[in-house]
């Protein structure tokens, strides 16, 4: 009999979320709803970095200059997180390293920003992924 009641209460409460425009998700789905939220969150932060330290040499559009600075949009070497944390940290060639002017969260917004931008489509990188980039040999 004690089934039977949980099973109502169960119901019950399924309706009344609905009724009540709540929407269901489940315990398996949550992680990546937070991702998705993580990442819309980390590309707005980005954002604004990209524009006060990247867009005067790759542009806003990350179409960059040709022969002088390399295009991040489109770029195959963003495809690998880790690669595009160590160049933004550690610089490349004639760019500059960001490791001592941005925190381990600041990189990881600009790289989000970054990977997502432009067409490009890459996974959230946390300040805790950044930080295990920079600290493997």
């Amino acid at each position: 009999m004690t089934n039977i009641y949980k099973n109502i209460s169960k119901i019950s409460l399924l309706i009344t979320m609905v009724l009540m425009g709540f929407n269901y998700v489940s315990y398996e789905e949550a992680p990546n709803i937070k991702k998705q939220d993580d990442l819309a969150a980390s590309k707005a932060r980005g954002k604004e970095l990209y524009l006060t330290y990247c867009q005067s040499c790759h542009l806003a559009t990350g179409e960059g200059v040709s022969g002088v600075f390399p295009a991040l949009k489109g770029c195959f070497r963003l495809e690998s997180a880790k690669a595009t944390v160590l160049v933004i940290a550690k610089g490349e060639n004639s760019m500059p390293a960001f490791q001592n002017m941005l925190t381990e969260q600041q990189l990881a917004d600009v790289t989000n920003y970054i990977r997502n931008s432009w067409g490009n489509e890459g996974e959230y990188v946390s300040a805790q992924a950044v930080k295990s980039f920079l600290q493997a040999k």
